[in-house]
């Protein structure tokens, strides 16, 4: 997965918050937007970014797609 995201167009990644939480974001310097985060050293799940009728959508579709885990729910999936 890191690789994927790592080439896709406009994407940058960085640890804006510690030294553990890989961050990857999207758009300009001005508009950037984080899209995905994860914990680097104890690695059991991702963060995703959604649109909100998606999200939920995909949490019904799939057992280990959650609500985002200290995310805003109606915007992030843990999976």
């Amino acid at each position: 997965m890191l690789e994927y995201v790592s080439q896709l167009p406009g994407v940058t990644q960085g640890f804006p918050f510690d030294n553990k939480t890989l961050v990857f974001k999207v758009g300009n310097k001005a508009k950037e937007k984080i899209f995905a985060l994860l914990n680097i050293e104890d690695f059991k799940s991702v963060n995703l970014k959604c649109n909100p009728e998606r999200s939920v959508q995909l949490r019904s579709e799939f057992e280990g797609v959650i609500p985002g885990w200290h995310m805003n729910k109606k915007h992030w999936n843990t999976v």
